[in-house]
């Protein structure tokens, strides 16, 4: 019970930094090289979401229905040999894809979490850059034909 309150949380927390990831791929231009508009965006970033967390809940739903057939077999106290060697065997299938997607999710959370590190410091970076544009204030123009004013000093 404790491993199945694990992978839910861990579902959890995947399912809220994948979102992180989506956006950052939704900020690439389209393939055909158009831009696509935030909603455009928005709604490809949701699908791909959709997607997962419903690959996500078929994998859980898988092992968790392994989990309540042996809990309810040992409840009723009429487990065999043969039968306990076969649901040994498919929790010990259903224990590794356990860990085997809280390894996928741990990569992940790693790999989001020094993509956050460099979106951080690009985002610095270009709010340096902007405050430094904002503050910029372009030299004056000369026009054409124009004499430059000359000091009364220098007048003779």
């Amino acid at each position: 019970m404790k491993l199945f309150r694990l992978l839910i949380a861990a579902a959890l927390l995947l399912s809220f930094v994948s979102g992180i990831a989506s956006a950052q791929d939704a900020a690439a231009p389209a393939a055909g090289g158009e831009k696509k508009s935030v909603e455009e965006r928005k709604g490809d970033i949701d699908k791909r979401q959709a997607k997962r967390d419903e690959t996500f809940k078929k994998r859980i739903e898988k092992i968790t229905e392994m989990i309540t057939k042996v809990e309810a077999a040992i409840a009723e106290n009429k487990i065999n040999e043969k039968q306990k060697a076969k649901m040994l065997e498919g929790m010990n299938k259903r224990l590794e894809a356990s860990e085997m997607l809280l390894t996928e999710m741990k990569e992940n959370i790693k790999m989001l979490e020094e993509h956050l590190k460099i979106a951080e410091e690009t985002r610095n970076k270009a709010k340096g850059v902007y405050e430094k544009l904002n503050g910029y204030t372009p030299p004056a123009k000369e026009t054409k034909g124009a004499t430059p004013a000359v000091p009364a000093s220098e007048k003779k």
